[in-house]
């Protein structure tokens, strides 16, 4: 679960990823895995999430903070805050 964590850090932004609950089949493929929904903070924390080891539908019910988001995006090492879209514009037109 650690790229979900990075995502959200690397990006800073709330990220949360959430697992099908029962049996899945697409393209011929099933799918048993197990039910969870997990929310991450910008700091790549996980702040809340599902009881492991259910089968049955979960609900979350979650506050974000707007702090944390800020103290994310005021950090030195934040790198989004340094791209440059006059570099890469064109590719983008």
């Amino acid at each position: 679960m650690i790229n979900f964590r990075a995502v959200a850090w690397q990006n800073g932004v709330y990220h949360i990823t959430i697992n099908s609950c029962g049996g899945v089949k697409e393209k011929g493929v099933e799918y048993f895995g197990p039910p969870f929904i997990m929310v991450i903070n910008p700091l790549g924390e996980i702040e809340a999430e599902t009881k492991p080891g259910q089968t049955a539908e979960q609900v979350v019910i979650h506050t974000l903070k707007a702090e944390t988001l800020i103290k994310r995006r005021s950090d030195m090492f934040f790198h989004p805050r340094y791209r440059r879209p006059s570099i890469y514009k064109k590719l983008s037109e």
